[in-house]
């Protein structure tokens, strides 16, 4: 390790949200010896300042504000070995509020100024590489605990599952149309929009926010474990690998990260692709088989490898 390695982490995170990638990796990095200063969206302002007093040897920008050192950059203000973290496609997700051609270019930005792009996407990685970028696919992960957790009971002889915010924005109320008069028990797991409740089947159960080391257990009493968000990368579908689920998937982008009828079943039709596959327990061992042979990661892992990766660029830089 190159040691002390002193970096600087500006990430979107949030203090008291649902734990996500950047709310878990600093203080695991930490743990591996770096001196690590986190600022998240509250902490901005100090960005700056923080570059002249931590005299960072590297700076890990994550998500959208990673044009910032990335522009610093540019104007030969940071000298700093620059990390992009590339989380999503900023462009679809927040253009409609900040306007798509002003996040698409700030996007453009943010990867062009990296030494060094790392992403939970092997699509967007790849996409770095042909732009000409050093970059490196680093998976979502899972609880440490993850394995160690035993299966939920929930009541019901078939059970399809999704966690995550239930919403129209992510898809979820495809998923609870489709499984409306199924024979089916449907189990959402996260925060829940209060229209979708109102008007959903009595199949439907919402279950709220349960702690992140307690998902596991819901993920495995699943039958079907259901992915409507139209990602490549979120970490549900790390989970539902880890807990070897068999998938279904809303077209779109799952079908960069999943084959289709091999590692699941990806389908504009969800009502129509969960009744072949609750029907079909053969089909169901198929998927979950293909599945058992990804490769998945604990937190730790991830922050092991991320730091490996980012002191290799080092030492070569």
């Amino acid at each position: 390790m190159l040691s002390p390695l002193r970096v600087l982490v500006l990430t979107h995170m949030r203090p008291g949200a649902t734990p996500r990638r950047w709310h878990r990796l600093p203080p695991l990095l930490a743990g591996l010896g770096w001196e690590v200063l986190h600022l998240p969206r509250e902490r901005w302002r100090e960005f700056i300042p923080a570059l002249v007093r931590f005299r960072p040897r590297a700076v890990v920008a994550a998500g959208p504000i990673a044009f910032l050192p990335a522009l610093l950059r540019r104007r030969g203000l940071l000298r700093s070995f620059l990390v992009h973290d590339w989380l999503d496609d900023y462009a679809e997700n927040v253009g409609s509020i900040y306007g798509r051609r002003l996040v698409s270019g700030l996007e453009g930005i943010a990867v062009a100024g990296a030494d060094l792009v790392t992403s939970p996407s092997a699509f967007r990685a790849e996409r770095a590489r042909r732009e000409g970028k050093r970059a490196v696919f680093i998976p979502h992960g899972v609880e440490e605990n993850f394995d160690a957790v035993s299966p939920r009971d929930l009541p019901g002889r078939s059970r399809v599952g999704y966690v995550g915010i239930v919403n129209r924005a992510k898809r979820v109320d495809r998923l609870i149309e489709a499984a409306r008069g199924l024979d089916c028990d449907l189990y959402l797991v996260g925060p829940a929009e209060e229209q979708l409740v109102r008007n959903a089947p009595p199949n439907a159960h919402f279950l709220g926010d349960v702690p992140p080391r307690a998902v596991a257990g819901y993920v495995k009493s699943f039958d079907v474990a259901v992915l409507t968000m139209d990602n490549d990368s979120c970490v549900k579908m790390v989970e539902y690998i880890r807990a070897r689920r068999p998938i279904v998937a809303l077209a779109g982008k799952a079908a960069l990260a999943l084959k289709d009828a091999e590692e699941a079943l990806i389908a504009d039709d969800l009502r129509s692709a969960l009744k072949r596959l609750l029907a079909d327990a053969a089909l169901r061992a198929s998927l979950s088989a293909a599945l058992a042979r990804r490769e998945t990661l604990t937190w730790p892992e991830v922050a092991e490898r991320f730091a490996r990766e980012v002191e290799e660029q080092l030492r070569r830089s």
